[in-house]
C-alpha cells in the first residue's frame, strides 16, 4: 500500500508517494464530452479552468442551469486525477492533503470528504504548521512566522515549536492585498502591516516567506519589517516544492523524489526558481479572472455544457493543451508541430506531446508512454550578461552538490550543432538527465532530456531534433 503526500497552494498542487511524485495547477474544468473534468489545465485569462483552492468556499459549481454538483465531486475528481497521474504500484492506503492555512474547518472537511471517495485515511494539515515543522530541531518555544503570499490574498501565521511538536498561536488573513499588487509596487505596506499585527512588538524566531522567490522582494520585505517592527527579522524562502520535500519520513530522498518519470518536474541546479515563478505577463489579468469566478454557485461555462456525476465519484480526463483523453492514454500529435513559447520558437517532435506548460517551463512527454521527458525552461538575465557569467553560476552551484549526482560542467559544449553549456544529473533512480543551456539576446535556455540509464538511444534523436529547430527571438 501506498502514502501519499499532497500539498495545495492557491495556483500550484504537489504530490509524492513513496516512489514517485507529480505537480500541475489545482484547477478543473469540464472535458468536450460534456460527461467527465479535466484536471490541471493551466489557469490563464480568458480560459474556463478555475482553481479548485479559490472555490472551496463554495457550495456547488454550475455547469449549466439545471445541473450544479457540489463541491465534494469536484474535489473528488481532482484528488482522483492526482492519484491516476502519480501511477501508484499499489492503491493508496493514506493521504495527506496541506492547504491554506486560514482554511477553517468547513472547507477542510470538504477536501477530506471528497479525498475519502478514494482513500480511507485522509488528513488535512495547514500549511503554516508543515513549514515550520520542516527538518530536525532541538530549540525549544520557538515563534515561528509564516507568510502565505497567494496572487489576491495574504495570510500569516505564528506557529509554536519546541523541539519536534507544533501548534499554531495566532493566524491573520488579508484578502485584499497579494502577490499581484506587491509586484505592481503598491502592496508591500500592506502585507507588512499583517505581518506587524500578527507579531505584536515580539521578533520571531525567524519568518518563511512561501510565495516569494525574487531575491530583492526578499530583501524589501525584511528592510520595510525592521522598520515597521522597530527590530530585525529573518525573512527565509520557502517553495511548495520544499514543503513536499519536507514530508514525514518514510518518503523517498528529495533527489529520488524529484527524478521520478513521468512527473513534470526535475530537481535541476535552477529548476526551483523557475518552476515557482508565476509568468511574467498578464498575472493581474489572470488573477482577476479567476477570482471573479468565486461565488456560491460558479459558472465555469456557458450553459449547455453538462457533467454527470454518480454518487461514488466521476470520470477524470487528464489535462493536455490541446485535446482531451482519458488519464494514461496518449494524445498523438502527428508530425512535427512549431509552436511559441515565450521568446522561443520549438517543433514538437512527432510522437510527442505536451504534458504541462507553467510559467517559463515546458515539458514533452512521448505519446507511446515511454519513461523519457523534455523539458525547456527559459530565463530571462541581466542585460549584457552572457555565456560566460552562467558557466561561472552553474559551475559554482554544481561545486555546491552532493558528489556523483551531477558531473563536471561541459562549457563549449557541442549538441546538436550547437555550442553551450552542458552536464548530466544523476537523480539516483536510475535515470540520467542530459542539459544543453544556450545563451543568446540576454535570454538563458535550458533542454533536459531525461532517460533511464542505457536507453538513450531512443531519446537521442528527438532530443537532437528539439534543439536544433530551437529558435530565440528578440
Amino acid at each position: 500500500m501506498s502514502n501519499v503526500d499532497v500539498v495545495l497552494t492557491d495556483t500550484r498542487l504537489w504530490a509524492r508517494s513513496e516512489s514517485t511524485h507529480w505537480d500541475g495547477p489545482p484547477s478543473i474544468v469540464p472535458a468536450s464530452d460534456g460527461s467527465s473534468f479535466v484536471v490541471g489545465e493551466q489557469l490563464r485569462p480568458q480560459y474556463p479552468a478555475v482553481s479548485m483552492v479559490r472555490m472551496a468556499e463554495a457550495d456547488r459549481i454550475a455547469f449549466a442551469p439545471s445541473l450544479a454538483p457540489p463541491i465534494l465531486d469536484a474535489w473528488a475528481v481532482t484528488i482522483g486525477a492526482v492519484l491516476t497521474n502519480l501511477r501508484l504500484p499499489s492503491p493508496c492506503e493514506e493521504l495527506t492533503i496541506v492547504g491554506p492555512s486560514e482554511w477553517g474547518r468547513r472547507r477542510r472537511a470538504a477536501v477530506a470528504s471528497g479525498a475519502r471517495r478514494m482513500v480511507s485515511r485522509v488528513n488535512v494539515d495547514s500549511l503554516a504548521v508543515r513549514a515550520a515543522s520542516l527538518g530536525a530541531s532541538t530549540a525549544q518555544q520557538q515563534r515561528i512566522a509564516v507568510l502565505e503570499l497567494n496572487p489576491l490574498s495574504t495570510t500569516v501565521s505564528l506557529i509554536g515549536r519546541s523541539g519536534q511538536d507544533t501548534w499554531t498561536q495566532a493566524c491573520e488573513h488579508e484578502p485584499a492585498v497579494g502577490l499581484a499588487d506587491v509586484e505592481e509596487g503598491h502592496g508591500l505596506p500592506g502585507v507588512v502591516a499583517v505581518i506587524a499585527r500578527l507579531l505584536a512588538g515580539q521578533p520571531p524566531s525567524h519568518l518563511l516567506a512561501l510565495g516569494i522567490s525574487d531575491p530583492s522582494l526578499l530583501e524589501a520585505l525584511s528592510a520595510a519589517l525592521a522598520q515597521q517592527c522597530g527590530f530585525p527579522v529573518d525573512v527565509r524562502p520557502l517553495t511548495g516544492v520544499e514543503l513536499i520535500r519536507g514530508a514525514r519520513a518514510g518518503m523517498p530522498t528529495p533527489a529520488a523524489a524529484a527524478a521520478q518519470l513521468p512527473p513534470p518536474e526535475y530537481a535541476s541546479l535552477h529548476e526551483q526558481a523557475i518552476a515557482t515563478q508565476p509568468p511574467r505577463s498578464s498575472r493581474r489579468t489572470l488573477v482577476y479572472a479567476a477570482a471573479a469566478a468565486v461565488v456560491v454557485v460558479l459558472v465555469l461555462i456557458a450553459a449547455g455544457v453538462a457533467i454527470a456525476l454518480s454518487g461514488s465519484g466521476a470520470k477524470t480526463t487528464a489535462a493536455s493543451t490541446t485535446t482531451t483523453s482519458a488519464p494514461g492514454s496518449p494524445v498523438s500529435r502527428g508530425p512535427a508541430t512549431p509552436q511559441t513559447f515565450g521568446r522561443l520558437q520549438v517543433q514538437i517532435p512527432a510522437g510527442w506531446h505536451i504534458a504541462s506548460q507553467v510559467g517559463d517551463r515546458v515539458d514533452l512527454s512521448p505519446d507511446n508512454g515511454a519513461r523519457e521527458r523534455i523539458t525547456l525552461m527559459q530565463k530571462s538575465l541581466t542585460p549584457g550578461a552572457g555565456v560566460d557569467d552562467v558557466a561561472d553560476s552553474l559551475a559554482a552551484q554544481i561545486a555546491r552538490r552532493p558528489a556523483g549526482q551531477v558531473s563536471s560542467l561541459q562549457r563549449n559544449a557541442v549538441f546538436a550543432g550547437r555550442s553551450g553549456l552542458s552536464y548530466e544529473e544523476f537523480p539516483g533512480d536510475g535515470s540520467t538527465v542530459h542539459w544543453q543551456i544556450l545563451v543568446d539576446a540576454d535570454l538563458e535556455v535550458s533542454v533536459g532530456c531525461q532517460y533511464l540509464q542505457g536507453k538513450w538511444a531512443p531519446l537521442e534523436a528527438p532530443c537532437e531534433r528539439f534543439v536544433q529547430n530551437l529558435v530565440i527571438t528578440q
